[in-house]
């Protein structure tokens, strides 16, 4: 076997295709082809099965690798896949739920990039003929569902092996075998199953493979007869070459047969979408488009037209004429929402106004129209309007419940009737990943049950494990709450893996990678690519616009950036509160600070961090500590274990001589491991100052954290040394010098004739009695 680069591969490929009339070429497609679509791959599905396993076995799902590892013979939690056939057994013994779960796994997914482009390779007129053809052990329709739906060619698909003597490559027809069965007839899965192909449907695969290439993408190799089969094949079955497509070759028996042939080639190239992308540019290959959808619409409208026009007064014109309404409401919708992306406000209002028209107040056209009003013309009585016609006409529509959940959440406040939506729309469809994130999410952040929350968000995941959106709200909670970073990463990771370009996980990557992780540099080109694939979303822009302040210091680019994000979200509390932190510590702009200040906590009263903010704003520039104390009181009663809000009212108690407030809040907040360094830092100052005589604690820390290089740029001490001048304190000196280390990045150096820094030296802690 020889390792070569892709591009040699494509243009090899190329060079037989334009040169070779009798070039024929073989694509063997294993799962990883799959999981861009939705669909995952035996990793995933073991990981998924397995806590459900022990909970049958055991009653509780905890400690499943350790469980794992007993029950299960050379289990690994890093190869997982190896033992997916005796999980799916033990999981679902009997052939028919086996059965059943694989086609809960393999339905409603649409076919990604990757199928996409292979479509219209097979159904081009000249490549076609040659590349059409695809052995699979995989059970889902996504190849044939990317020809139904992008061409206009129809495969055969030999789905059992009583078709196996119709397995016969046509160059006019694309052919698709499915060694292991289909989703619906019968999947061969446990290693009992698939220990052997059918002698019929070898046969008929050993004719089609025989005198081609052979190129394998997104396949592991676990297969004994697949690994049995390929045995059977001569030193000159493949005139074309056999080819490996993948990071490495895998160390089984499918491999060692890969590696020994004379004829056989290595790819070092995992990503199956971005094969296919690659190989339509060397072929010069048209990319799909929506052309197909196009004339299939338009194709129906004229014939409806043609229905209605036959039907005159007959029992065919009712339902001629609900279908042609229905289909110039879509369209409609189509146009509308094309505007909408382009700026055209006014357009886009009236072509949804022409879809509800003609379309009858379909329910999924006003929720869309709702969605617009919200989000681009804040007419948010106009969006409730059209949220209650939706539900009047199908009060039982899951996802218009969640919809109007969502709104009456975050925009009216109405928390009572948003949880009696989200249970509403969990009793007409329990198993909707979206709604059951969206529930969970709300019961994170509204009603602080975080029990309750992970129970739905896992739910979400065991029923489509591969959401994008339920993964990612997964992975903030992990990290925020749980404080489980790792398991956040590997959830955010899989998030962009299944959807490489949803802005609202990339951010969310972002923000955890920039505060977390330290990475800014890939933290940064999460956040421009989810810019670059919504360009006017207000949390990409609000989140890449703090980053900008607080990381690059770019603070031209990040007001820019908030500015867009009000603009396309005037009431978005975040990024009012955002804004108006940068417009009091960096434009020094305060009047205007505190007018979006309190449009903030006009939208969202409770808001912990609006409130927080704004407490912060009152104490250090406008000297208004009671009004402070009460927003800070106001702020921890909806989030009574945010170390932030905990710090600084910590800080604020101790500027206002409520030494005990102070210290009890203080104790809460430094007891939390995820308290920033910079907080750190302020807290520990405050209880130096105001309580260094009971226990030089709080100094030894201080000076051990900063001599680590902590600090807290732009910080205000002001409250307290105000509150230390009033004492006449004799450390004021000290304090003022050490504030300007903390904030200002004074040397160190600075404080070494003060005594107070050398009391804080670690040699200086008094020593037990013995």
């Amino acid at each position: 076997m020889r390792k070569i680069t892709l591009a040699r591969f494509l243009n090899t490929l190329k060079s037989h295709l334009d040169s070779e009339e009798d070039f024929r070429l073989v694509w063997f497609f294993g799962a990883g082809c799959s999981i861009s679509s939705g669909i995952p791959g035996a990793q995933d599905l073991v990981r998924e099965w397995l806590p459900r396993l022990k909970r049958l076995e055991t009653g509780t799902s905890d400690d499943v690798d350790a469980w794992a590892a007993k029950y299960f013979e050379g289990y690994h939690p890093e190869r997982l896949e190896q033992v997916y056939g005796e999980v799916i057994n033990a999981l679902f013994p009997l052939p028919r739920d086996r059965q059943s779960e694989i086609e809960r796994i393999t339905s409603d997914c649409d076919p990604a990039v990757g199928y996409a482009v292979f479509a219209v390779l097979a159904a081009d007129a000249s490549h076609g003929p040659k590349t059409n053809v695809v052995v699979t052990t995989n059970f889902d329709d996504l190849v044939a569902d990317s020809l139904y739906l992008l061409t206009r060619q129809k495969p055969l698909v030999i789905a059992h092996e009583n078709l196996a003597q119709f397995a016969r490559a046509s160059r006019r027809r694309p052919l698709v075998v499915k060694v292991h069965g289909d989703a619906r007839l019968a999947p061969r899965n446990t290693a009992e199953e698939t220990s052997q192909l059918d002698p019929r449907l070898a046969s008929a695969v050993r004719g089609i493979l025989d005198g081609g290439g052979l190129v394998f993408c997104g396949y592991a190799g676990n297969d004994e007869s697949i690994a049995e089969f390929l045995q059977g094949f001569p030193a000159d079955a493949f005139p074309f070459g056999v080819y490996w497509v993948g990071e490495t070759v895998p160390n089984n028996a499918v491999g060692q047969w890969i590696a020994n042939r004379a004829d056989s080639f290595h790819i070092e190239h995992q990503d199956f979408d971005a094969l296919f992308i690659q190989l339509a540019s060397t072929l010069d290959l048209k990319l799909p488009d929506s052309s197909r959808f196009t004339e299939l619409f338009d194709s129906w409208e004229e014939r409806l037209k043609g229905v209605l026009a036959d039907a005159g007064q007959s029992n065919l014109r009712p339902a001629a004429d609900r279908l042609l309404a229905t289909l110039e409401g879509l369209n409609a919708e189509r146009e509308a929402r094309r505007l909408a992306k382009a700026g055209d406000i006014s357009g886009a209002t009236a072509a949804y106004e022409r879809a509800a028209a003609t379309s009858n107040n379909d329910p999924r056209v006003l929720r869309n129209y709702a969605h617009f009003l919200t989000n681009s013309c804040s007419d948010y009585d106009g969006a409730q309007e059209l949220y209650e016609l939706a539900l009047t006409n199908d009060p039982n529509n899951a996802n218009n419940l969640t919809s109007y959940a969502n709104f009456m959440r975050s925009i009216r406040k109405d928390h009572d009737k948003a949880q009696e939506l989200y249970e509403l729309a969990l009793t007409n469809d329990p198993n909707n990943a979206n709604n059951l994130t969206s529930y969970a999410n709300f019961m994170r952040s509204i009603r602080k049950d975080h029990d309750k929350a992970q129970e739905l968000y896992e739910l979400a995941l065991t029923n489509d494990p591969n959401n994008a959106y339920a993964l990612g709200s997964y992975a903030s909670f992990l990290t925020s709450i749980r404080k489980d970073h790792d398991k956040a990463q590997e959830l955010y990771e899989r998030a962009l893996t299944n959807d490489p370009n949803k802005p609202y996980a990339l951010g969310s990557y972002a923000n955890f990678l920039t505060n977390i992780r330290k990475d800014h540099d890939k933290a940064q080109e999460l956040y421009e690519r989810a810019l670059t694939n919504d360009p006017n979303k207000p949390y990409a822009l609000g989140s890449y616009a703090n980053f900008l302040t607080n990381i690059r210091n770019d603070h031209d680019k990040a007001q820019e950036l908030y500015e867009r994000a009000l603009t396309n979200d005037p009431n978005n509390t975040n990024n009012l509160t955002s804004y108006a932190n940068f417009l009091t510590n960096t434009r020094n702009d305060h009047d205007k600070a505190q007018e979006l200040y309190e449009r903030a906590l006009t939208n969202d009263p409770n808001d912990p961090y609006a409130l927080g903010s704004y407490a912060n704003f009152l104490t250090n520039t406008r000297n208004d500590h009671d009004k402070a104390q009460e927003l800070y009181e106001r702020a921890l009663t909806n989030d009574p274990n945010n170390t932030i809000l905990l710090g600084n009212f910590a800080q604020l108690a101790f500027a206002v001589a409520d030494d005990a407030k102070g210290v009890r809040l203080a104790k809460v907040a430094l007891s939390d491991e995820g308290c920033p360094a910079t907080l750190r830092v302020e807290i520990l100052c405050a209880l130096a100052a105001h309580t260094g005589g009971s226990s030089p604690k709080p100094g030894l820390e201080l000076r051990s954290a900063l001599e680590a290089g902590a600090r807290s740029p732009g910080w205000s001490f002001g409250g307290s040394l105000d509150r230390l001048r009033k004492e006449r304190d004799p450390r004021l000196p000290f304090f003022e010098q050490l504030a300007s280390v903390i904030c200002d990045g004074e040397d160190l150096a600075s404080l070494e004739p003060f005594t107070e820094w050398g009391d804080w030296h670690p040699r200086k802690r008094p020593r037990k009695t013995q």
